[in-house]
C-alpha cells in the first residue's frame, strides 16, 4: 500500500472502494471490436434503472488507440439525477486512480464484478458502483507491459443485488458471445429505446471533514490540503464562507482562501458542482 502523503492514499484521497459480488473475467478478447462492443452495451443498459454511462479511455478512430490525455464519457442517460450529473465531468487523473485502486484491490483480494464507493469520491457520488472492463490491443500481445483500452460502466449501487447481478450477466454476455453482440449490433439503430429512469436517491448527511478543520489544514499548507478535498467539503466551505459573509466574520485569510479554491477548481461559485 502508498505512503500516507501518496496521493492514492486512502488518507489523501478519502476513497472508500468495497468489492460485490463474484470474479467474473471482463476483457474483452483482442480481436472484437471495443467501441463497438461499448456501443452494443450502452444500447442494452440504457432500458435498466441502474444504468448511468460509460468512461473509456478511447474514443475511436484508426486503430483506436488509448488516449494519452482525456477520457470520453459520451455513452449517457440523457436524463439523470441532479447528484449523479457530477459523473458527466470525470477527469484522466480520476480514471487512472480509479484503475490503480482497483487493480491494488485486485491484487489483494482477487478480481470482484462490481466495485461500491461507500463515501463521495471525486466525480463519483456516494452510492454509485462501476464494473471494471478492458482489452490488450493484438499489437501488444507480446509487451511484457502492455498498455489496456479500459472502461467503467457506472451503476446506481443503491439497486438491488438481483439488479447488480442482471448488469452482471448481461454484460459478461455481450463481452464474451460474439454472435450474441454483433446481433445486437445490427439492430441498435432499428428503433428507440426507452430510457429507464433512475431511482430517486435519498438525500444523505454531511459525510466530508469539519469546515472549521478544512480551513486551518488549507491556511496551514494550501497546496497539499487543496488536493484532499472532496467535492462534498469544496461545496460545504462554500456555504461555510457564505455564513461567514452574512454574519460578519468573513475575515481577509478567508478571502484569500476563496480566491485560491476558485482558481484551483476553475468555478465561480464553490457551492456548485462545477
Amino acid at each position: 500500500m502508498p505512503a500516507d502523503n501518496s496521493p492514492l492514499s486512502p488518507k489523501a484521497s478519502r476513497l472508500q472502494l468495497e468489492d460485490d459480488g463474484q470474479a467474473f473475467n471482463h476483457e474483452l478478447d483482442s480481436s472484437r471490436d471495443w467501441e463497438g462492443t461499448l456501443d452494443v452495451l450502452h444500447h442494452l443498459l440504457l432500458s435498466k434503472s441502474y444504468y448511468i454511462a460509460i468512461a473509456s479511455n478511447t474514443k475511436g478512430g484508426m486503430f483506436n488507440p488509448v488516449l494519452k490525455k482525456g477520457i470520453t464519457v459520451k455513452r449517457i442517460k440523457k436524463e439523470i439525477p441532479e447528484e449523479l450529473q457530477l459523473v458527466m465531468k470525470m477527469q484522466t487523473k480520476t480514471f487512472k486512480e480509479l484503475s490503480l485502486r482497483i487493480k491494488e484491490q485486485s491484487l489483494k483480494g482477487g478480481n470482484k464484478d462490481v466495485w461500491h464507493f461507500r463515501s463521495q469520491w471525486k466525480e463519483l457520488p456516494k452510492g454509485t458502483a462501476v464494473i471494471a472492463l478492458k482489452q490488450r490491443p493484438l499489437w501488444n500481445l507480446l509487451a511484457n507491459d502492455p498498455i489496456y483500452r479500459q472502461g467503467y460502466i457506472i451503476l446506481d449501487g443503491q439497486v438491488g443485488v438481483d439488479a447488480q447481478n442482471q448488469a452482471m450477466f448481461l454484460i459478461s454476455k455481450v463481452l464474451h458471445n460474439k454472435e450474441f453482440a454483433d446481433k445486437q449490433a445490427k439492430i441498435l439503430n432499428a428503433a428507440p429505446i426507452k430510457e429507464a429512469k433512475i431511482q430517486v436517491r435519498k438525500k444523505t448527511i454531511y459525510t466530508g471533514r469539519p469546515t472549521g478543520e478544512l480551513v486551518l489544514l488549507l491556511k496551514e499548507s494550501f497546496g497539499i490540503h487543496v488536493r484532499t478535498l472532496s467535492v462534498e467539503e469544496r461545496v460545504a466551505l462554500g456555504y461555510y464562507f457564505t455564513k461567514l459573509k452574512r454574519t460578519g466574520e468573513l475575515d481577509d485569510s478567508h478571502e484569500e482562501l476563496i480566491v485560491k479554491l476558485k482558481r484551483f477548481f476553475k468555478t465561480k461559485d464553490l457551492r456548485k458542482l462545477d
